[in-house]
């Protein structure tokens, strides 16, 4: 009789199990968001470190900001983009006004600066065709 009770408490165990573990899986993509403004220093100096302020706002409620950043450097210019993670969720709730959000983006200007000025390419989002568009951006770099 215990070998018989010891078996169903067994079968019951095993069977409330799952071994695919997708119980707790949060679907979710990696998104950028458009840059509404941005503030810039007056100039730069090569070697100096600069705090970039980027202004920016939510869709809605799931959209996180995870403090990363895409980033692409060419010869004297710097592509960034907000990153932020979007749940896929139901539950998302959209402001009645969009509330504008900062994050900052430190830069260092390279040592090996030899331009009179450094472009930053902020996204701003994608046109009516999907094509990615940018805000430019110019600082003086004094040598």
């Amino acid at each position: 009789m215990k070998k018989l009770l010891l078996l169903f408490a067994l079968v019951f165990l095993t069977a409330g199990c799952t071994l695919d573990g997708d119980d707790n899986k949060v679907d979710f993509t990696i998104q950028y968001l458009p840059t509404d403004s941005v503030e810039v220093p007056e100039f730069m100096t090569p070697g100096k470190t600069y705090a970039l302020k980027l202004y920016y706002h939510r869709p809605n409620t799931c959209y996180y900001l995870n403090n990363n950043f895409y980033t692409a450097a060419a010869e004297s210019s710097l592509t960034i983009a907000i990153e932020s993670v979007l749940l896929e969720s139901n539950n998302c709730e959209t402001p009645a006004t969009a509330v504008t959000e900062s994050v900052t983006f430190n830069f260092e200007c390279p040592l090996s600066q030899t331009s009179d000025s450094y472009t930053f390419k902020f996204f701003k989002g994608n046109d009516d065709y999907g094509k990615q568009q940018f805000t430019e951006v110019k600082v003086p770099v004094h040598l």
